[in-house]
């Protein structure tokens, strides 16, 4: 029974393995953006003071749109000393991915002034089903101390079958401010070399024709 028991277990790992891409198993929000191994990262900076864009708006290959039609991209804030903001409070800004994306995450504050915020992320599938929600909040002293906000990651992992399409943030304090956001970060699938599978495999073939021998020679 124990052997029969392993040898699914071993069919079952040679499979996955088979597939050509290493299966995530769980989703769920990510806290830290040093979770994201291989990220390509949007940043905003932009060579001039502020631009106010209609939406929909493109930047870096993905289309960005807002609650009000007015996207703010500029120098006026941001951990890099560029950010994105909406024109209103309680706002949203919608990012439709260029490519899907395995995980996803983008860095959030409120303005300069806003003593209190909250934050909320919704992160979507391709099929435009809801995978899951990342939310931050905080108590900023910026504005007391005349510094720079506090920017805090919204970050999400999805499966292999549920890939991250679209994010939604969404201004969920009403303090008088709109929210900022800056340094999308995006990591997609990384395919396993052609020959690891094959390797996997003989190393699964291998196990099993052990199994078999101990068993008959018991």
């Amino acid at each position: 029974m124990l052997a029969k028991t392993l040898l699914k277990n071993i069919l079952a790992v040679v499979y996955l393995l088979v597939t050509g891409y290493s299966s995530n198993l769980f989703a769920g929000q990510i806290y830290n953006s040093s979770d994201l191994t291989n990220p390509t990262t949007q940043t905003y900076l932009n060579p001039t003071y502020i631009h106010y864009n209609e939406t929909p708006f493109v930047i870096g290959g993905d289309t960005y749109v807002t609650d009000s039609g007015t996207i703010q991209w500029g120098t006026m804030c941001g951990m890099d000393t560029g950010c994105i903001s909406t024109t209103t409070d309680n706002g949203f800004i919608d990012i439709t991915l260029g490519n899907p994306a395995i995980r996803a995450g983008i860095f959030a504050s409120g303005m300069s002034y806003a003593l209190f915020w909250t934050i909320n992320a919704d992160f979507y599938g391709v099929d435009g089903n809801l995978l899951g929600t990342s939310s931050v909040r905080d108590v900023s002293y910026a504005p007391l101390y005349n510094q720079p906000p506090t920017f805090r990651f919204l970050g999400f992992e999805a499966t292999n079958e549920q890939l991250i399409s679209r994010i939604r943030v969404t201004d969920a304090q009403n303090n008088g401010f709109s929210m900022t956001l800056d340094n999308l970060m995006v990591e997609n699938i990384t395919p396993v070399s052609e020959t690891n599978p094959s390797i996997m495999l003989l190393i699964g073939l291998g196990l099993l024709s052990f199994m078999f021998r101990k068993r008959l020679s018991v």
